[in-house]
């Protein structure tokens, strides 16, 4: 229904595959993407922004790219953004050598160890 812009509001929440804005951006709001995939949301200015930083190496000039993209959408896009969720980890005293990554799929568990405890 969402595809074939049906109904008049929905919920769409978003996972990042790997840690970059860019995979927020590209998947969310490039015009193409999003007409045939998710949020139906068009915008050429978008696009170009997207494709800059697509195109633009790690560091200052990026990030500000990053900043500058997402402004716009959050000031253009007719939406409602909530939140962005905290991930809260708990770990045994036991266990040693666990470091959260970035994201949920990135995790392996191979560098994990369980400590010994005293009887």
């Amino acid at each position: 229904a969402v595809r074939e812009g049906k109904p008049d509001m929905y919920y769409l929440n978003w996972q990042a595959d790997y840690p970059d804005p860019e995979n927020f951006l590209f998947p969310l709001f490039n015009s193409i993407e999003s007409e045939q995939k998710r949020n139906r949301y068009n915008s050429s200015r978008a696009d170009s922004l997207i494709t800059l930083v697509q195109t633009t190496p790690a560091g200052s000039d990026r990030r500000n790219l990053i900043s500058l993209t997402n402004r716009f959408i959050f000031e253009e896009a007719p939406w409602v953004f909530l939140w962005h969720k905290r991930t809260h980890v708990v770990v045994q005293p036991w266990i040693e050598d666990y470091t959260p990554k970035l994201i949920f799929n990135a995790e392996k568990y191979l560098d994990i160890r369980k400590l010994e405890r005293e009887a």
